[in-house]
């Protein structure tokens, strides 16, 4: 178990598990076949230089606070990514190939930030079902838009929320306490009343 920020370039055969008493820094190449589960007690931070990927399970991030740097990459190939922060989250090069609703799952005790514009923030990629659920009780890409690709969205923020979809998306659910933005580079339908 790791104590501290380090510097992490693994190759596994199996799954891979990092996690720490302190803050957990990647700042380099962590490839498994199977599940990837980075935790920390403190701070879990991604350097623009490092790419997380599991080629046939999850990826979940664990942490106080998610910071990812422009350019950073967290893939699940055929799985799905579970992000849980207990305070603010800056996500890019998030990316799932899971056909579910669930293919990637952010949740923020705080807010929820776009971490730089190299990659889109979040796509979800594996088919026409596939999803991101976002629950957070701050505000969602409040300084700005977060850019998702993504047949489907559900989306919850205590407060304001903006995203911009880079094709079309199915806005299947969406609440906030401010003030909703979204747009998108295709066709947005709403199969539900936004509230």
């Amino acid at each position: 178990q790791a104590t501290d920020e380090r510097q992490v370039e693994i190759g596994s055969g199996g799954d891979v598990r990092l996690t720490s008493d302190h803050d957990l820094g990647i700042h380099g190449a962590v490839a498994a076949p199977g599940m990837i589960v980075l935790g920390a007690a403190r701070d879990v931070s991604f350097a623009g230089s490092s790419a997380v990927t599991s080629a046939q399970r999850d990826a979940w991030v664990f942490a106080d606070n998610l910071r990812m740097a422009d350019g950073a990459q967290l893939r699940a190939a055929n799985g799905a990514v579970v992000v849980h922060a207990r305070g603010d989250a800056s996500v890019t090069g998030i990316s799932a190939g899971f056909n579910g609703a669930n293919a990637v799952v952010i949740t923020a005790g705080g807010a929820l930030r776009s971490g730089g514009d190299t990659r889109v923030d979040i796509v979800a990629d594996g088919g026409s079902e596939a999803g991101v659920v976002l629950d957070v009780r701050g505000s969602i890409g409040e300084d700005r838009a977060l850019e998702i690709a993504a047949p489907h969205v559900q989306a919850t923020a205590g407060g304001s929320m903006q995203m911009h979809f880079t094709g079309p998306v199915s806005v299947d659910h969406v609440q906030a306490g401010g003030k909703i933005d979204i747009t998108a580079d295709g066709a947005i339908t709403w199969p539900a009343q936004a509230e």
